[in-house]
C-alpha cells in the first residue's frame, strides 16, 4: 500500500467520522427538544400540586383554629357565639390565604352547629378562590384559564365547651 492510498483512505475515514458525529448532534438536538418540554410541563405541574397541597393544608389548620375559637366563645356565651361568628371568623388570618371573615362558613343544619349531638360540635369550613377576597391569583400563571372556578376548601370541626 502506498502513501497515496493511505492519504485518501484517511480523508475517508474523517468524512465518515465527521458524518456521524454531525447525525449524533442532531439527534441529541432533537431529543432535547422533545424532552426539554415535557420535562418542564412536568415540573409545573409539580409545583402546582406542592402549591395546592400548601393551601388545603393552611385550610384546614384555620378551619380548625376557627372551629376551636368558635367553641371556645359558645362555653362563654352560645347566643352570641351562633349569631356573630363573623367576630372569630375576623381574627384568624393567614397570609396569601386567609385573609377575609367572608372566607368562612358554617353548614347548615346539623352538618355545622350540632348541640344534640353526643358531643355537641360546631363545623367551620373556609374557602380559597384566586383572584376572589382580595387573595392572588391561584394558579400562576394560568394557561388554562382555570382560576376563576377553582375553588379549595378546608374544614375544621371542634367540640362545643
Amino acid at each position: 500500500m502506498d502513501r497515496s492510498e493511505n492519504i485518501v483512505r484517511t480523508a475517508r475515514y474523517r468524512r465518515i467520522r465527521l458524518r456521524s458525529c454531525r447525525g449524533s448532534l442532531s439527534e441529541t438536538a432533537a431529543s432535547i427538544a422533545i424532552i426539554l418540554p415535557i420535562a418542564l410541563i412536568f415540573g409545573f405541574v409539580a409545583w402546582q400540586v406542592s402549591q395546592v397541597y400548601m393551601i388545603k393544608t393552611t385550610l384546614s389548620m384555620a378551619a380548625q383554629e376557627a372551629a376551636r375559637r368558635l367553641a371556645i366563645n359558645y362555653g362563654k356565651d352560645p347566643t352570641t357565639a351562633r349569631a356573630f361568628p363573623e367576630q372569630t371568623f375576623a381574627q384568624i388570618k393567614h397570609m396569601g390565604i386567609v385573609q377575609s371573615p367572608d372566607q368562612f362558613s358554617i353548614p347548615l343544619g346539623t352538618a355545622g352547629w350540632n348541640e344534640n349531638a353526643s358531643p355537641p360540635t360546631v363545623t367551620v369550613q373556609v374557602e380559597f378562590q384566586g383572584g376572589k377576597y382580595g387573595l392572588p391569583a391561584f394558579p400562576n400563571p394560568d394557561p388554562l384559564g382555570l382560576g376563576t372556578d377553582f375553588k379549595i376548601t378546608g374544614v375544621g370541626k371542634s367540640r362545643l365547651e
